[in-house]
């Protein structure tokens, strides 16, 4: 079998280099954001004394389908 590797200029690798450097600061940066939003939330629950509300939400919730939403949303199963 054939070797078919792909070979790039200097240029070609600098800039996927710089592309791959630019995605991981972004990615970065998010979850940087998403620590922050996720530490203020918790302790907003913690202070409101949710805690045990949150957990039990936690176990029991399911993903709700709405086809006019682009995400599903986590609710509480109605009884019935």
């Amino acid at each position: 079998m054939a070797d078919k590797r792909t070979h790039l200029t200097r240029k070609e690798l600098n800039e996927l280099i710089d592309e791959i450097s630019d995605a991981y600061v972004s990615e970065r940066e998010d979850n940087e954001w998403c620590s922050e939003e996720l530490r203020y939330l918790s302790d907003f629950i913690h202070w409101k004394g949710l805690d045990e509300e949150f957990q039990k939400f936690r176990q029991e919730a399911v993903e709700e389908v709405d086809p006019d939403d682009p995400f599903p949303y986590l609710i509480m199963p109605t009884a019935g």
